[in-house]
């Protein structure tokens, strides 16, 4: 997120794709962020256009446990009741594999629940197992079928008090990505 790479901007970000963890299993490879570029409308305040590019050290082979990120142009794989699933959090400092993923149902929430979670710009889903700590940049995927699934948000930030996970909406940083 662009929270991240302003948080972290001096020290060096490592990133773990293949594995549940820091520790090396089948698949698993590493990578130093080598830059990133940060959104140019970050609003630190509120959160909005939470989103960074990273640009790592060394190209990432595919395999079956790491593959291209998805994205869509449209809302299609937001919809109510779908499950979606959150995962990369809780390794930042801590050197232990992660024994289970997160799951969310999306949901409309009223108004009155959180006036953020109608921002375009978010999504937003109920917290269940996920800690406060370090869950920043996660990706929340939703499959379109049995065989490709998107990233539809990255984790923004957590509203303890109100038990939401709250994301950057990615379908509405489709060009900026590009």
């Amino acid at each position: 997120t662009a929270n991240c790479a302003q948080y972290y901007h001096s020290k060096v970000i490592d990133v773990y794709a293949g594995s549940g963890g820091r520790f090396p299993s089948n698949g698993y490879q590493g990578a130093s962020i080598q830059k990133y570029i940060q959104h140019e409308n970050y609003n630190i305040t509120t959160r909005e256009n939470n989103i960074a590019i990273i640009f790592l050290n060394n190209t990432l082979v595919w395999n079956d446990k790491v593959l291209p990120i998805c994205f869509s142009s449209d809302n299609f794989p937001v919809e109510e009741g779908k499950k979606a699933t959150f995962t990369g959090s809780n390794i930042v400092q801590n050197d232990y594999k992660i024994s289970r993923i997160h799951y969310s149902i999306v949901k409309t929430l009223p108004d009155y629940v959180d006036k953020v979670c109608k921002n375009e710009g978010f999504l937003c889903t109920t917290r269940n197992s996920v800690r406060d700590d370090h869950n920043e940049g996660g990706p929340l995927t939703v499959c379109q079928n049995s065989t490709r699934c998107v990233v539809v948000g990255i984790l923004s930030y957590i509203k303890s008090h109100r038990n939401i996970l709250v994301f950057t909406n990615i379908s509405m940083h489709i060009d900026w990505i590009n």
